[in-house]
């Protein structure tokens, strides 16, 4: 049993799952520059970011098929593993979320006020937080699916799920208050750019979205432990 799961999430930095992950967080390191190219208006530079963006989601689609491919499903595993399963393909969306972004922000140029500037920075910079927590989670539970439930380290977990709850709520208000600030500043706004504002405060706010729902997924595997 310790030899398949540690080849699932292995030791350092957790086997195939911590490689899936790895693969996710490249993708979301990308958005904090995909925002400051989307409001300097640096469009070129912005489509050859969304390239590698791209190419980044695909390879982490890859990961997660090998790992779909290769889990056992006649040997006993520490979790269920149709929990596993739906774990991972919550670990992938928040690849695609950000892919979705990309998509977003090279259909058009779009254009971000001034005054939203700096507060749209600091709400993807929110969102990211959350998706590195994740991060962190995702090598927490890797720990203590292979070494054990130690009581002190699964209250140390269930201490960051909640942590993530709290970005999560965090990130929605920021979006509301983008989205207040946008007809406050522009009470007669060109509709199309208003629309495409929109999508990308919403794909920034479904990665805390996802990273949320990860952690929920991890608070239930370390309650079945």
């Amino acid at each position: 049993m310790r030899t398949v799961f540690t080849r699932l999430f292995g030791q350092s930095p957790f086997g195939r799952i911590g490689e899936h992950m790895d693969r996710v967080q490249q993708c979301v390191d990308f958005v904090p520059r995909m925002i400051d190219l989307l409001i300097q208006g640096e469009f070129d530079e912005l489509e050859q970011m969304a390239k590698q963006v791209f190419k980044l989601e695909h390879d982490a689609d890859i990961v997660k098929g090998e790992i779909r491919d290769h889990l056992p499903k006649s040997i006993f595993l520490p979790v269920d593993r149709a929990d596993l399963l739906t774990y991972l393909k919550e670990q992938d969306a928040i690849a695609d979320a950000v892919e979705d972004l990309a998509v977003v922000l090279t259909i058009r140029a779009i254009r971000v006020p001034e005054p939203l500037q700096e507060d749209l920075r600091a709400f993807a910079a929110r969102s990211v937080d959350a998706c590195r927590l994740a991060g962190r989670l995702v090598r927490d539970i890797g720990t203590i699916l292979i070494s054990g439930f130690g009581q002190s380290d699964v209250e140390q977990v269930l201490e960051k799920v909640a942590n993530l709850g709290i970005i999560e709520w965090e990130t929605d208000k920021m979006q509301q208050k983008l989205v207040k600030k946008l007809f406050q500043v522009e009470p007669q706004p060109d509709p199309l750019n208003t629309i495409f504002l929109m999508k990308v405060f919403e794909q920034i706010d479904t990665l805390a979205d996802h990273a949320e729902n990860l952690g929920d997924l991890i608070r239930m595997m370390v309650s079945k432990g």
